[in-house]
């Protein structure tokens, strides 16, 4: 379609907000857009007071419970010696479990991941308990040489790959310069 001449008749108002839009859309067509990137748990900051209490109270819950009954279910099916108080509800083994009658018993154990998830996620974002976990082995298991050895070796993985982690990128970056 050829361009008339009674269309180039146009106030500058027109115009400008014709060049702003034409502009703005080649702007959205030519910026590369980045794809979304998952967060680590450290990067996660609580300024929020009742978020913090949430997560320190969750903390201290999951710290309270007795080590013999949440390895109970674990124990009584592997027919081993169980001490420790039952948990109750579905954490609970019911040897004689039937779902058409009972609900307690349903998944004995099944709840035990998602409490070690929710402490090494609270470990991931605070930095805390790391040998707190191996104090506790060391003092109920009565192997405290064993306990701390194996504490050793975690620390020395974890600051191994840390440090090879912080040479690749000074690499890195020696190449970009």
């Amino acid at each position: 379609m050829a361009l008339m001449t009674s269309d180039l008749n146009m106030t500058r108002r027109h115009f400008v907000a014709l060049t702003a839009a034409a502009a703005s859309c080649g702007a959205a067509a030519a910026a590369p857009t980045a794809p979304l990137a998952e967060l680590g748990y450290g990067d996660v900051t609580l300024i929020s007071e009742p978020h913090e209490a949430q997560l320190r109270n969750t903390h201290e819950v999951l710290m309270s419970l007795s080590e013999d009954s949440l390895l109970r279910p674990f124990r009584q099916m592997a027919g081993q010696p169980a001490p420790g108080a039952d948990l109750g509800g579905w954490y609970n083994y019911d040897p004689d479990f039937d779902w058409h009658k009972d609900d307690a018993g349903f998944a004995p154990g099944a709840t035990f991941g998602q409490w070690i998830s929710a402490l090494a996620r609270y470990y991931a974002i605070t930095g805390s308990d790391l040998f707190h976990g191996f104090d506790l082995i060391a003092k109920n298991l009565n192997r405290p040489v064993e306990a701390y050895l194996t504490m050793a070796v975690v620390y020395f993985a974890i600051c191994f790959s840390l440090s090879m982690l912080v040479r690749r990128l000074q690499a890195k970056i020696a190449i970009i310069r």
